[in-house]
């Protein structure tokens, strides 16, 4: 049942050969580690842990699979696996390949995190910021980022530049 609708839609499965002579398959935009990791879900009901994790596609990649497969108990799986690998350092990296990957659920999760750790995001990895200026097409989640940090900076009582040793004027 997973794979009917790609063979009847012809566009991201396609048989090379003739049907008869059993063609190959070939899958596009998706990887044979992240085809390997859906058909142990689909047909072992497994779900990748620990060290699986380490080789191959992460819980975003992997999210972007089960969402094109209607693979609903292993992209909930991913979406969780997702959110418990936030960081303050790689959050904002997190945030790039959740809007590169057209899934809305995991831009706001990494946007949650944001906002529920911008004091330690402030201190540690500001400088990670710099990703989105690489890449214009992101300006609007740039922009949504820094209003982010300044309403939630501003909340939670400055942050910045109060009280730290200074600003040299010349």
């Amino acid at each position: 049942p997973y794979f009917k609708a790609l063979f009847a839609a012809g566009k991201v499965m396609r048989e090379e050969g003739s049907r008869a002579s059993g063609g190959e398959i070939v899958l596009e935009e998706m990887s044979a580690t992240e085809f390997e990791k859906l058909s142990e879900y689909l047909y072992g009901h497994k779900l990748p842990e620990g060290e699986e994790w380490q080789a191959g596609p992460g819980p975003g990649e992997m999210a972007v699979v089960e969402d094109r497969f209607q693979a609903c108990g292993l992209y909930a799986h991913c979406v969780g696996k997702f959110r418990r690998g936030l960081k303050a350092g790689n959050v904002t990296v997190r945030l790039v390949q959740a809007r590169d990957s057209g899934l809305a659920e995991l831009e706001e999760v990494a946007m949650g995190y944001l906002k529920a750790n911008v004091l330690a995001f402030q201190r540690e990895a500001k400088a990670t910021i710099t990703v989105l200026q690489h890449r214009p097409d992101l300006m609007g989640l740039a922009l949504d980022v820094m209003t982010l940090l300044c309403t939630a900076s501003a909340a939670l009582g400055g942050g910045g530049g109060a009280g730290g040793g200074g600003a040299g004027a010349g």
